[in-house]
């Protein structure tokens, strides 16, 4: 894989909202159907320690550590199944991207959601701080076909390069699909596959792969 090329292209939180927007609506089915996938494992893993966590106590190192698990775990999975969501993004924003190697996208899924996890695990602070530093380096590692390490990488030098542009999407994106999430099934299918279609045409403005 060839070193990338900063492109020319002004970035705007409106610009990329709006562009964002119109290739969701454009294929809204596709989008929806693919932001399924990440929504089950939300599903999956959240409705069994729903009764689990409150007999570990909400205070304390245990329940914090459990938090903490259940968070990175159910991040790495939908990272994971999200492949699918953030490939059709990045060729929708005009980035050439390769096919999904799954086995490297579960290793980026529990790298990251392993990070995110020990920040949590810390203290609430650390692990938002990780979930932003890191948002951006799944679209990397679908972009580039990186390994975990070479994303993580890739994604900190981007962000040092640009750290308008990625920090602010990655801060939108995050809220927007936490907000999804809190409106039900109906927000989360809505807000996922815009930030993930930003998220991908901040990539592409930032920082586009020679071939």
């Amino acid at each position: 894989m060839d070193e990338p090329d900063e492109i020319d292209e002004p970035w705007s939180v409106e610009t990329t909202l709006a562009t964002a927007l119109d290739l969701f609506r454009a294929d809204v089915t596709r989008f929806v159907g693919l932001a399924a996938l990440p929504l089950l494992a939300i599903s999956v893993i959240s409705l069994p320690f729903a009764f689990f966590l409150p007999s570990l106590g909400e205070d304390g190192i245990s329940g914090r550590l459990s938090t903490a698990f259940v968070a990175g775990l159910t991040l790495a999975l939908v990272i994971v199944l999200g492949a699918p969501l953030g490939r059709a993004a990045l060729l929708e924003a005009g980035h050439p991207t390769p096919p999904i190697a799954w086995p490297r996208m579960l290793a980026v899924g529990a790298t990251v959601g392993a990070i995110c996890g020990l920040g949590l695990a810390l203290w609430l602070l650390p692990g938002l701080v990780a979930a932003v530093l890191l948002y951006s380096v799944p679209v990397v590692a679908l972009a580039t076909g990186n390994s975990p390490v070479e994303a993580v990488r890739e994604a900190l030098q981007l962000t040092a390069r640009h750290p308008g542009p990625v920090l602010v999407w990655a801060v939108l994106a995050l809220m927007m699909t936490f907000a999804g999430g809190c409106l039900c099934l109906i927000g989360f299918l809505a807000a996922y596959p815009v930030a993930t279609l930003g998220s991908a045409l901040t990539y592409r403005t930032t920082c586009r792969t020679t071939r």
